[in-house]
């Protein structure tokens, strides 16, 4: 609707304005505090908002625990994002029909270790060398307070879009996520309030601490595997 599309291509302008220093391709982590905030929507949508205005940009799902990106677009899951990592096919941008600019590289296979796979030299050597002929690559990436894969990828970001659902995430998780964005020393490019809506006060209470994240948080999908999360 009309509201939507101008409350994006505001994000879009803000973006533009946050990154006119950077040369070349801007490349944009979207994450947020817990699932099932909106996160991936909002990926979607910048990414084809960036795309109207003439930007070559490619979204990229890098939640390589619980994707989704694949199936809100209607596009193969592999191979993606994780064969390319680990380097079993060159192959896998796929095109969308929303816009010949819009292009899309899927979670692929699902990784053994997909924190330590984000993390490693090797990803920022394969976006760097993937942006020299895009504008923008947008990135889908797991909630901070679950995993610690969204932070294991900074060095090959060019900041984060903070992703907060009104009336579930609770502040003491923000900010809980944001302490541990700040030790990534990459920077927080703005905040998006998402369900702007009466109807989604106090569904924290309900799902957001025993969610689909919360809930699985520690032996569940998103496994909490890693040191850093063991010890919290």
């Amino acid at each position: 609707n009309f509201m939507a599309a101008e409350a994006y291509k505001m994000l879009r302008t803000n973006i533009g304005f946050s990154l006119a220093s950077i040369k070349g391709c801007k490349t944009i982590g979207i994450t947020s505090a817990n699932g099932s905030e909106g996160k991936s929507l909002c990926a979607i949508n910048l990414a084809y908002t960036l795309s109207l205005q003439g930007s070559k940009v490619l979204l990229i799902d890098g939640d390589l625990r619980l994707p989704t990106i694949a199936k809100r677009l209607g596009l193969n899951k592999a191979p993606g994002f994780s064969e390319l990592l680990t380097g079993q096919t060159e192959n896998v941008i796929q095109k969308t029909e929303f816009s010949p600019n819009f292009m899309v590289i899927t979670s692929g296979s699902l990784p053994a270790h997909p924190s330590e796979l984000l993390g490693d030299d090797k990803t920022t050597t394969i976006l760097s060398s993937r942006g020299k002929m895009l504008d923008y690559i947008v990135i889908d990436l797991p909630p901070i307070n679950e995993v610690s894969d969204a932070r294991n990828i900074s060095r090959a970001l060019d900041g984060y879009v903070f992703v907060v659902k009104r009336g579930y995430s609770s502040r003491s998780l923000v900010k809980q996520a944001i302490e541990r964005l700040r030790f990534t020393n990459t920077e927080i490019l703005g905040f998006v309030l998402v369900d702007d809506d009466k109807d989604a006060v106090g569904k924290y209470g309900k799902y957001g601490k025993y969610g689909k994240y919360g809930k699985y948080g520690k032996y569940g999908k998103y496994g909490r595997d890693d040191t850093e999360s063991r010890k919290e």
